[in-house]
């Protein structure tokens, strides 16, 4: 018999996030805190010059060349994926599994539209998957883990929630033996590894190649600012996967826009739709040469927008998640110029098929989740569904369940 944990939060959100994120955030922070920007006392950089301090960008020579070379690399985000590309060793299918899905919040589409397709793949496998509807708070995602382990779950799928901050429960699953796989973290390939180091972690992570995503969209914004753009971003040390992301945009504008600048702003889920808009644009009405704010997620890039239209400023946005809020800005060209759009359907069938060859005790194949890049060029008609990818990824991997049709 599985004994019950009990769950003790912890006594304050900045105290679960200094303990939790200590290790992991403080590589990444000094690696991308580079030389030649200043500091607010508010956490702000500005004035950053692409690539690291001291060193020659790998793309310093090449003036127009470099922009020709960007925007190709742009259009072909544009054009997206156009076949299979997932796995291709069958794994038996497991049925009457009890699993738990545990969004980092059930208002942002980027965590609740991966968890629902979790749900339905699951229920082709003939599994019981529970959701457990949360908010964006870490003593929540601990409680929840700790629920689904108490009540028996022998499989747990996590949206969106850095490991270093819910330690707690994945101790409790590691303790009762319960497998548990995170989304959209970006620590295992095909993103930079993250070692443990002895610390409960999760067995992998799906995610889309962030190395892919930020390349797209420096690449765009080198084309659309013909090599010279002045970039904002939008640091958020709550998750793991969005610190990752903007580490590696730091390093591809570097190499591919030597004349661009970047400059970063500290920023949360928790205050995008509320407080943290008007406090960008304050920044940006003080720092007028910035011309591209780069958001993470569409909960941040919709409301981001709109307050810079009120404000009257010529700033450009880039989002990330395809939300059809944020797409209609892109189709109409207010204000978010591009959007990126994670296949966030196929990713949670990518995290049955992982968990199900984790239970089988088979290799795990790297994922790769379908990415394209939205401009006022190809963005989708009023009224259409979200984009998918164009091929059946359903279907494929019910055929390497040996279930369907």
């Amino acid at each position: 018999m599985k004994r019950s944990v009990e769950f003790r939060p912890f006594r304050s959100w900045k105290l679960a996030l200094s303990i939790g994120g200590a290790v992991l955030m403080l590589g990444i922070a000094l690696a991308a805190c580079g030389g030649g920007s200043s500091s607010t006392s508010s956490g702000e950089k500005t004035g950053a010059p692409a690539g690291e301090s001291g060193e020659t960008p790998a793309g310093e020579s090449g003036g127009s060349a470099n922009v020709d070379k960007a925007r190709a690399g742009a259009e072909a985000a544009e054009r997206g994926p156009t076949k299979w590309e997932g796995p291709t060793e069958p794994v038996k299918a497991v049925p009457k599994i009890s699993a738990a899905v545990i969004p980092c919040a059930s208002s942002l589409v980027g965590c609740s539209e991966n968890s629902e397709a979790f749900q339905e793949a699951g229920e082709a496998l003939g599994w019981n998957v529970k959701d457990f509807n949360v908010e964006y708070e870490p003593a929540k995602w601990n409680k929840a883990i700790i629920e689904a382990v108490n009540e028996g779950r022998e499989a747990i799928v996590v949206s969106s929630t850095p490991a270093e901050l819910i330690s707690q429960g994945l101790k409790a699953a590691e303790e009762a033996e319960v497998p548990v796989l995170s989304l959209y973290n970006g620590d295992t390939p095909p993103n930079p590894a993250v070692d443990p180091a002895g610390r409960p972690w999760t067995f992998s992570d799906i995610a889309f190649s962030f190395p892919e995503a930020t390349e797209a969209d420096v690449n765009f914004i080198t084309a659309e600012s013909n090599g010279e753009g002045s970039v904002l971003t939008l640091e958020d040390k709550s998750s793991g996967g969005i610190v990752i992301q903007n580490k590696l945009f730091r390093e591809k504008l570097g190499e591919i826009c030597p004349g661009c600048s970047e400059s970063e702003m500290t920023t949360s889920a928790a205050e995008a739709e509320t407080t943290a808009p008007q406090k960008i644009v304050a920044f940006l009405q003080s720092h007028p040469e910035i011309g591209w704010v780069v958001c993470w997620y569409d909960g941040q890039s919709y409301p981001l927008a709109r307050a810079i239209q009120q404000a009257g400023l010529p700033v450009k946005v880039l989002g990330e998640g395809g939300e059809p809020r944020a797409l209609k800005l892109v189709r109409n060209g207010e204000v978010i110029a591009a959007d990126l759009r994670y296949e966030n359907n196929y990713a949670g069938w990518q995290a049955a098929d992982t968990m199900l060859r984790q239970l089988n005790g088979q290799e795990l194949p790297v994922p790769k989740v379908p990415l394209k890049l939205f401009t006022k060029k190809n963005a989708p008609p009023e009224g259409a569904a979200p984009w998918e990818a164009p091929f059946d990824f359903r279907g494929e991997f019910e055929k390497l369940w040996g279930i369907g049709g």
